[in-house]
């Protein structure tokens, strides 16, 4: 089982699978249809960019067939799905996640920038996940969709930032990111509060809604979130933020599922 779970991790089915959590999430809260084309598409779109980088960095075998598997699977449902102009948002975000790792012509990726790696992960993700499906599913955002895309910002916000906790021992200094800057007990107290900050706005947003039944879900995910983050440090090995850490981001879309 371990075995299975490290080589999906490390294949990037994994993290494809935790975008489709979120895309779940979404749609749950916006009490809409799942439409498994478009979760189908998320997911092996989001499997196929992280390959697509990992190639850049090492060319391997598994991590190209995993690509042409991925990006034939999105090719695939985006045919076969109902298609309209609503999918065009998803181009933006397509191209600042490939240039997040590669720039044709030019050296230095967009993940280079200090201080930007995480917010550039972070927008693209609740870009994707929340963003697209509210603009596909209705004629204009209101505030409720406003405090939702809010909360995942910063629900993604206090995920990601732990990630450069991990990278602490590999991340050039020039980068500096938030633990080369302000140190990683400060980086996890941030983590903290952002988690928290996220779950406060929610919940206020859907408490007196019929959205309320998600409350415990989301009060679960918030919690085991925040123990996450508080036990994170740089000799946590690599696994354990790849499916750990990204874990809850699935755990989020399948247990608001469960209480659909």
């Amino acid at each position: 089982m371990i075995r299975l779970l490290k080589f999906i991790s490390d294949s990037f089915i994994w993290i494809g699978l935790c975008a489709g959590g979120s895309y779940i999430y979404t749609c749950a809260l916006l009490k809409v249809p799942i439409n498994w084309l478009t979760l189908l598409l998320i997911s092996s779109a989001t499997t196929a960019l992280y390959s697509f980088l990992k190639i850049l960095k090492k060319s391997s075998g598994k991590y190209k067939i995993v690509l042409g598997l991925s990006s034939l699977t999105a090719v695939a449902s985006l045919f076969y799905s109902d298609f309209n102009s609503g999918y065009f948002i998803l181009i933006p975000a397509g191209i600042v996640g490939i240039g997040y790792g590669y720039i044709p012509l030019y050296k230095n990726p967009l993940r280079s920038i200090p201080f930007i790696k995480i917010f550039i992960i972070a927008i693209v993700w609740v870009w994707v996940t929340t963003v697209f499906p509210i603009y596909i599913n209705f004629e204009a955002f209101n505030l409720g969709h406003l405090v939702l895309i809010n909360s995942q910002l910063l629900f993604l916000f206090g995920i990601t930032v732990l990630f450069d906790i991990r990278d602490l021992k590999h991340d050039p200094s020039e980068l500096k990111t938030i633990p080369q800057t302000i140190g990683i007990r400060s980086t996890q107290r941030l983590s903290l509060v952002l988690i928290t900050l996220s779950s406060i706005l929610i919940l206020v947003s859907i408490c007196h809604s019929d959205s309320s039944r998600f409350m415990l879900p989301i009060v679960l995910t918030s919690l085991s979130s925040l123990a996450l983050a508080s036990v994170s440090s740089e000799k946590r090995s690599y696994h354990y933020y790849t499916i750990i850490a990204d874990g809850v981001l699935l755990f989020q879309g399948i247990i608001v599922l469960a209480f659909r």
